[in-house]
């Protein structure tokens, strides 16, 4: 079997072609993810356009997109923190240098803007 120079047909482990792809639409749904999410991430997703317009229709071959989200995933988690103490931990505050000082200013309430009380 010659492999096909189709591009909607996609090759498959044994060698073979399958016209299996699916339309965002379609693939939405079997990752766990909304029409919309898949558009956003296509090239992530391994997006396959048909056509060579400006915007090409997308299609997606669910194995290979399978793979690249776990490879995704995998990647995610070797880059959060080491410990979940480390992720619940509040960023630091930012100390204004030494040596200056800032003047608090009152809030005033609405019945004293309106009396004209601004001591």
């Amino acid at each position: 079997m010659t492999p096909s120079t189709d591009p909607r047909a996609c090759s498959t482990a044994s060698g073979g072609t399958s016209a299996a792809l699916l339309s965002a639409a379609q693939l939405a749904p079997a990752i766990g993810f909304s029409r919309d999410w898949v558009y956003d991430h296509a090239a992530e997703l391994g997006a396959i356009p048909m056509g060579d317009g400006p915007r090409p229709r997308l299609r997606f071959d669910l194995a290979r997109t399978r793979e690249l989200l776990v490879a995704r995933s995998s990647s995610e988690r070797s880059q959060q923190p080491e410990s979940p103490a480390d992720a619940s931990r509040a960023p630091a505050r930012s100390v204004p240098p030494t040596g200056h000082q800032c003047q608090i200013v009152p809030l005033l309430t609405a019945a004293q803007l309106a009396e004209g009380d601004h001591a």
